[in-house]
């Protein structure tokens, strides 16, 4: 039997309403009793040699501007959550601290992102040190378990020694378990 595209529109919608709607009772719950819930269990998956585990299923905040949805998605087993600095301004880190700040910090896998300009000027490190000083607190945070190196678009800026330096500078220091980079190109 051939599905149109159609059809299977209608299926999908069909079958995303019946995934979304008891999820999002997990939002209605008072705040007393979200926060003192533990997420139920998703599988998870080591991410390379990190040792890290990773949910098969994570959730980007870029465009979540609910708050609901944030502790839907936590309140239904996602743990891992994907920021960056200049998303939405910073309301995007902003709302995950309000509403994850408070959750066991064993229970989460966070991720944010800091973009710098290349050739790189003479405060690059003192610019993305800031950057993530700022992030760590918008999120109500001592460290995130990844820091990325946003929107790298050339080997050049990925392999530059300076970059790596600075990266490998923010794991020392505490301030991210683990570092990577992002791109777009």
């Amino acid at each position: 039997m051939k599905i149109t595209r159609r059809q299977m529109f209608r299926i999908s919608a069909a079958g995303a309403g019946s995934l979304l709607v008891p999820a999002s009772l997990y939002a209605r719950e008072n705040k007393a009793t979200v926060s003192s819930q533990s997420p139920l269990q998703m599988p998870e998956r080591i991410l390379g040699r990190t040792g890290m585990k990773l949910p098969i299923l994570s959730m980007g905040v870029n465009r979540a501007d609910n708050a609901n949805v944030l502790r839907t998605a936590y309140n239904t087993g996602i743990f891992h959550f994907d920021t960056g600095y200049i998303y939405q301004n910073g309301n995007s880190e902003e709302m995950m601290g309000n509403i994850l700040g408070s959750k066991p910090r064993n229970t989460l896998n966070i991720g944010t992102k800091a973009m710098f300009d290349y050739p790189l000027k003479d405060n690059f490190e003192e610019v993305l040190f800031n950057h993530l000083d700022t992030s760590l607190k918008r999120m109500k945070l001592e460290y995130v378990d990844i820091f990325y190196a946003h929107s790298v678009s050339s080997v050049e800026k990925l392999t530059d020694p300076r970059v790596l330096a600075a990266l490998q500078k923010i794991t020392t220091s505490g301030k991210a378990r683990f570092i990577g980079f992002s791109s777009h190109d």
